[in-house]
């Protein structure tokens, strides 16, 4: 499974002309091989496991050791997670930006799924333990003016 540019999916056949890939919708598309050459390519199922992450903000205040072990605990049983990366911090504008990573099976949609399975365990075990999430900061005030009519 590779992405290239936009197109993301499984390649199911070289040409001497294209590359061809199949998306999660079922298209394929063709890309020519003169172009792979120029282009990035992301290759998902390289290794035997790949990364990803869940970030999730808390307030400000929270004892970081203790939800990291509340998270750890809940998520070492997820659903598609083979084993626990670290919890990274930064404080953000409105609370502390927790960086959940783990490891899992190197498809493209078996990390969607562990990501779908590990998102409501660490917001379940955050509420378990009394463990506030920060809303979000970002915040757009958009003026809108409406033409006047003559």
């Amino acid at each position: 499974e590779i992405a290239v540019d936009d197109t993301v999916g499984e390649v199911i056949d070289i040409t001497s002309r294209t590359t061809v890939i199949r998306m999660r919708d079922g298209r394929n598309v063709h890309i020519p091989n003169v172009e792979m050459l120029d282009k990035t390519v992301t290759v998902y199922t390289a290794g035997e496991e790949r990364r990803s992450a869940v970030e999730v903000i808390i307030e400000f205040g929270t004892d970081l050791d203790h939800a990291r072990s509340v998270i750890r605990a809940q998520l070492a049983d997820a659903a598609g997670i083979t084993r626990l990366g670290s919890i990274r911090s930064k404080v953000v504008a409105s609370g502390v930006e927790l960086s959940i990573r783990f490891w899992h099976a190197p498809g493209i949609q078996e990390g969607n799924d562990a990501r779908d399975a590990a998102i409501p365990v660490i917001l379940g075990a955050l509420s378990d333990a009394d463990i506030g999430i920060a809303p979000p900061a970002d915040i757009a005030i958009v003026e809108h003016h409406q033409p006047s009519t003559p």
